[in-house]
C-alpha cells in the first residue's frame, strides 16, 4: 500500500490523492479493468443496504478516519455505515495488514453494512461489504448514506484496489503459474489433476481478500 508523507488521513482530497489514483489505475491493464468491470456488474444491492438504518448526521472529524477505532492501522479501513465505526478489515491478499476489527464490530453490534475507505469515488461507487450476507454488495444510496458523517464523495479520490480488483490480481497470478505449469509438464492424469486443484483453488480466492 502507497503512504503519503504529507497525510496520513485513507480519506483524501482530489489534490492529494491524484498522484496515488493514477498509480492505482495504470496498476491495471486494459484487459484487468474489463474483468474486473464484468464481475462489479454482478454485484448486487441486498435487503441490508436496501433498508439501512442510520442515525441523525452527525460528521466525524477527519482524525476519526484516520485509523482503526481498535488499533493503529491506517489501511484496510472500514466505516460501518450505520453507526459510523471504523474498524480495519482482516489481512489480504498483496500483504494488505488487518486485524478484523471490523468483523468484531458486526459480531457486537449486527450492523452489517461497511465501506472501505479509500475505494470510494466521486461517483458514489465504493467497496461495500455487507456481513450479513457475507459478501460484497451494492449501496445505491451511498452518497446520502456517507454524508450522514459528514463525508462529500465528490471531494474522494479513489486510492485503493477494492477486493473485485484484488481478486482479479489473484486470479491473474493464478493464471500465470497454471500456464507456466502447462508448458513445463505434459497433459497426463497426473497434470490434470493438478490443474484441476489449481483452477478450485482460482474459483475460492475472493476468500483470500474478503474482510471477515
Amino acid at each position: 500500500m502507497t503512504a503519503l508523507s504529507d497525510c496520513s488521513l485513507p480519506l483524501l482530497t482530489k489534490p492529494q490523492g491524484k498522484e496515488l489514483t493514477n498509480g492505482v489505475m495504470l496498476s491495471l491493464s486494459s484487459a484487468r479493468q474489463s474483468e474486473v468491470k464484468s464481475w462489479e456488474e454482478e454485484i448486487l444491492a441486498c435487503e441490508h443496504t436496501i433498508t439501512l438504518q442510520q442515525p441523525e448526521a452527525h460528521p466525524i472529524a477527519p482524525e476519526g478516519l484516520a485509523k482503526c477505532a481498535k488499533c493503529d492501522l491506517q489501511e484496510n479501513l472500514w466505516l460501518c455505515l450505520s453507526c459510523g465505526n471504523l474498524g480495519c478489515g482482516r489481512a489480504q491478499f498483496g500483504g494488505v495488514n488487518g486485524h478484523g476489527h471490523a468483523l468484531l464490530h458486526y459480531n457486537e453490534s449486527g450492523h452489517g453494512a461497511a465501506v472501505k475507505l479509500g475505494t470510494i469515488t466521486p461517483e458514489g461507487n465504493a467497496d461495500v461489504y455487507c456481513y450479513s450476507c457475507d459478501d460484497s454488495k451494492l449501496d445505491l444510496d451511498l452518497k446520502r448514506h456517507l454524508s450522514t458523517f459528514g463525508i462529500n464523495v465528490l471531494t474522494l479520490e479513489k486510492t485503493q484496489k477494492t477486493m473485485t480488483e484484488l481478486v482479479s490480481k489473484l486470479s491473474h497470478s493464478v493464471r500465470k503459474i497454471l500456464n507456466f505449469n502447462s508448458k513445463l509438464i505434459k497433459i497426463s492424469t497426473t497434470s490434470s489433476v493438478l490443474r484441476t486443484k489449481m483452477a478450485n483453488l482460482l474459483t475460492r480466492c475472493s476468500v483470500l481478500v474478503s474482510p471477515v
